[in-house]
């Protein structure tokens, strides 16, 4: 039998001081969304829904082509990371058997890297 996990978010001020990104209400069971695009060069739109657990991240090029489109369910945790110059947001899963995290690097220029290990 599968354990409920509570998907764990940063606070809106927590976002804004790191990236100068202010989170927007999406969807009546407050989804936000986070438009990377003001403050860097290129789209990235990182989605996430605490309530079901969710997480979306689009990327598009400069012409506007999407070049990433991930959905993936089972999120544990998202937390604001900042070294050695970088800022970036790394987003946990659990699906019980596989645990993964990706990287979204947002300074000092965008980067998606990511890892899976059994449980």
């Amino acid at each position: 039998m599968a354990v409920y996990r509570e998907f764990v978010v940063p606070s809106d001020e927590e976002i804004i001081e790191e990236f100068g990104v202010i989170p927007e209400v999406v969807s009546e069971f407050e989804a936000k969304r986070l438009d990377f695009s003001s403050v860097m060069e290129g789209g990235v739109v990182l989605t996430y829904d605490a309530l079901a657990r969710s997480i979306a991240i689009i990327w598009k090029n400069f012409s506007g082509e999407v070049i990433v489109d991930i959905f993936k369910e089972g999120a544990t945790r998202m937390s604001v990371v900042s070294f050695d110059g970088t800022s970036q947001i790394s987003l946990r899963f659990d699906s019980g058997e596989v645990e993964e995290e990706l990287f979204l690097q947002i300074f000092p220029r965008p980067k998606l890297t990511g890892r899976g290990l059994f449980s």
